[in-house]
């Protein structure tokens, strides 16, 4: 609760990328209201060796401040 920013990380072990990031953001947009997310997702580029990263940002009431999470999927096929 003490930091403003997080990261998930995902693993493929199937399919493309590309599917596991279009699935993962809608099942976030889906569930925006549970989730609180804050405002629409968005692409980022920090690392150039992750293809697919992207952020969202969801209210937390418990410490009175939203928390920016940064996703990352990592290609585990073989």
């Amino acid at each position: 609760s003490r930091y403003d920013e997080a990261a998930m990380l995902g693993y493929a072990q199937s399919h493309s990328l590309k599917r596991w990031q279009e699935e993962v953001r809608r099942a976030i947009d889906q569930n925006g209201s549970e989730l609180r997310l804050k405002l629409p997702q968005c692409d980022v580029k920090i690392i150039c060796d992750f293809p697919l990263e992207w952020v969202s940002e969801h209210d937390r009431d418990t410490v009175n401040r939203p928390i920016i999470i940064y996703h990352i999927l990592l290609d585990c096929c073989c």
